[in-house]
């Protein structure tokens, strides 16, 4: 995982002043006192480079030097410098001058900002070693790191899970009981998405990205293939049923509607039914009823 030095100093161009190229140096060498020197003499010849703020005070939490840190830090957020990095900087600033309470506020406030620190877990940043055992500190610490990895485990990541039953490797029938394709679904990005990769036996190929939305509370899937015209659903569980709709259009600019509904099957199978309308949901046409059988394994 990159820590939160390398991300910003990969996300910053090195300055072409010799202050600045010196205080740069410094900084990538992890070389405190020196990077921490050369950042005040920077942010006196360029009072308005927040960068530099912002690096004069990563340097003096790293020195633990807390208290004298939050001035430019402060500074670094008025001119714009990221919110959040700062923040979390300030709240380490804090908790090394002794002022729990701010730190236990900004955390908090970050936590439910669903704000994801980059670096070690926040329990086990050192410069916090003063909060451990307050139980602000632990639930505020468990909200950010939830945070970074939501859809992995535990009562959140619940609604990530609700289509489980559809991962694996599949032999796709109709209902006829012919294969028309097999399918693979997989758990990717950090499983907060589900991939489908459909592979039809005419040759055709067709893939679906599904992930739960939190804020918007609703599954959105979106879903292509080799005919290149796209489409987006969006939907939710109703009586153990995924039902998904879309507004969609034909290549030519054709409106119409689509409804999908996925439903688990005795046996461990999936059903699959896509229907569409031409008149505004009025009458459905099936376009595709199918089977998903559990692939032999190999």
């Amino acid at each position: 995982m990159p820590t939160f030095l390398g991300v910003l100093l990969a996300a910053v161009l090195t300055a072409a002043s010799p202050t600045a190229r010196e205080a740069d140096a410094a900084f990538q060498k992890r070389a405190w006192v020196k990077a921490a020197e050369a950042y005040k003499k920077l942010t006196e010849e360029t009072p308005d480079d927040g960068v530099a703020w912002l690096r004069l005070g990563l340097s003096l939490v790293q020195l633990k030097h807390g208290a004298e840190a939050i001035a430019p830090l402060e500074r670094a957020e008025k001119l714009g410098v990221n919110s959040n990095l700062v923040q979390y900087e300030l709240a380490k600033a804090a908790a090394l001058a002794g002022d729990k309470g701010r730190a236990l506020g900004i955390l908090e406030s970050l936590g439910n900002g669903d704000y994801a620190p980059v670096g070690p877990p926040v329990g086990q940043e050192k410069d916090f070693a003063a909060l451990v055992d307050d139980p602000r500190f632990q639930k505020a610490a468990a909200d950010l790191d939830l945070n970074r990895a939501p859809c992995k485990g535990g009562e959140a990541a619940s609604p990530y899970r609700q289509l489980d039953f559809w991962l694996g490797d599949w032999k796709v029938v109709d209902q006829a009981g012919d294969l028309v394709g097999t399918s693979h679904v997989e758990r990717i990005l950090a499983g907060c998405a589900l991939q489908e990769t459909f592979r039809g036996q005419g040759g055709g190929e067709g893939r679906t990205l599904s992930s739960w939305n939190p804020g918007l509370r609703r599954w959105e899937q979106y879903a292509t293939d080799g005919q290149g015209v796209p489409n987006f659903f969006t939907g939710g569980f109703i009586g153990g049923e995924l039902q998904l709709r879309a507004d969609a259009a034909t290549r030519r600019g054709v409106p119409f509607k689509w409804r999908l509904t996925l439903s688990k099957l005795p046996g461990g199978r999936v059903r699959q039914l896509g229907e569409t309308s031409t008149d505004s949901g009025r009458r459905w046409t099936v376009q595709n009823d199918f089977t998903y059988e559990r692939a032999p394994a190999h």
